[in-house]
């Protein structure tokens, strides 16, 4: 019998409230600074350069893959609902 671990559901705080908002409504947004045109994801506190002088801005969620990572991982993971199980 196979083991079968859930994921966690993020858990919103100042920072990403919202990006999970616009998420609820279908819609992806993301950090912008109207002074230097920059975007930014993951949300943080602040942007670099725009400090805390920032918009969320509706986007596309088109773009291009330049690069991307698979990480394997081996046995139980930190997700599993009790700790304990882990040990």
């Amino acid at each position: 019998m196979a083991i079968q671990l859930s994921r966690p559901l993020p858990q919103p705080d100042l920072d990403t409230e919202p990006y999970w908002e616009a998420a609820r409504q279908h819609k992806l947004v993301v950090q912008h600074c109207p002074k230097q045109g920059i975007y930014q994801h993951p949300p943080k506190p602040r942007l670099k350069g725009c400090g805390f002088d920032f918009e969320w801005k509706e986007v596309s969620g088109r773009g291009r893959v330049y690069s991307f990572t698979i990480i394997y991982l081996n046995g139980p993971t930190a997700s599993a609902k009790n700790k304990e199980e882990v040990r």
